[in-house]
């Protein structure tokens, strides 16, 4: 997994009022800097880097956790629910949205 950005890349990422910050590992939402664990930054990466298209659970857990193989991904469920906790997202502010089925969708609303 690759976190620091390539030459020539974008290393500030918004979505609605979160701003994300691949250079200094910093994520804001307004303001307020939100502490996040070096997986939940890595998710909340992937899935504001693939903004408006579905992120299906298999490419998520081989991009964040570097999984290659057949495994359970309610872990994602667990991270997802800790992010939209530490982020305080509420219905109103609904960014990381779950695609039944298939993965999650991080977009604009």
């Amino acid at each position: 997994m690759q976190l620091r950005p390539k030459t020539g890349e974008h290393s500030i990422f918004k979505i609605g009022t979160i701003t994300l910050n691949t250079s200094t590992y910093q994520v804001f939402k307004g303001d307020e800097e939100i502490s996040l664990t070096q997986k939940e930054f890595a998710l909340l990466e992937h899935l504001i880097r693939n903004k408006g298209m579905v992120c299906r659970r298999s490419r998520i857990i081989e991009s964040v956790w570097d999984i290659h193989f057949d495994y359970n991904t309610g872990v994602i469920d667990v991270f997802i629910n800790a992010l939209r906790k530490k982020l305080k997202l509420g219905k109103d502010e609904n960014y990381i949205q779950t695609v039944r089925g298939v993965g999650y969708i991080a977009k604009e609303i």
